[in-house]
């Protein structure tokens, strides 16, 4: 039988001096040749080098990325499914910082966008707009000028999108633009007349 000895108003201990050290539990033995099949490990191992290869070719992440939602409404406050018959082609986001301006189209129906990662970390200004394109002719195969074959931001009078909005960029983050309204006067935006005066 054990028994203790009170040698501290706080501490018990042991008088028998058991040989098994304090905290310690036995292991079972492993024989020789035993293999531990371990299904899950085998395939995320295999699978890394894939996903890798899938995901920006495994490159280091230098800055940040955007993610756009967007809807269309008209002035007459109706939702707008059919981008305003198809003449408007690309919803445009923009962004700008002091060094550097650049934009990313995303198709007009998608009504949903996300840039790579590549926006300059630190305040970056953000516009959205909606842009037309039109192919005028076989002129454009051989001599295509901006108005007639190029895609084009809309004119400023047929519809409203919001004020630029300035957001922190944070490499290997990413910024959420939801649900960005644009007003659209439907029967005027991106008519030819209106890009091509």
């Amino acid at each position: 039988m054990v028994s203790l000895e009170r040698s501290n108003p706080t501490i018990f201990e042991r008088t028998d001096h058991a040989e098994v050290p304090v905290n310690s539990r036995r292991t079972a033995g492993v024989q020789p040749g035993m293999k531990r099949h371990r299904p899950l490990a085998t395939v995320w191992r295999s699978s890394v080098p894939l996903l890798c290869l899938f995901v920006h070719g495994c490159t280091e992440t230098t800055g940040g990325a955007v993610e756009l939602s967007w809807a269309l409404r008209s002035t007459q406050d109706v939702g707008i499914t059919d981008c305003a018959g198809g003449r408007i082609r690309e919803i445009q986001l923009g962004w700008q910082t002091p060094d550097i301006t650049a934009s990313k189209g995303f198709p007009c129906d998608a009504n949903h966008g996300t840039t790579a990662f590549e926006l300059p970390p630190g305040p970056v200004t953000l516009t959205v707009v909606p842009t037309c394109e039109f192919t005028a002719g076989p002129r454009c195969l051989t001599s295509p000028t901006p108005c007639d074959c190029v895609s084009k931001v809309a004119d400023s009078a047929t519809f409203e999108s919001p004020p630029p909005l300035v957001r922190r960029v944070a490499v290997g983050e990413i910024v959420t633009l939801d649900a960005v309204v644009m007003v659209i006067d439907a029967e005027r935006i991106c008519q030819l007349d209106l890009l091509c005066p």
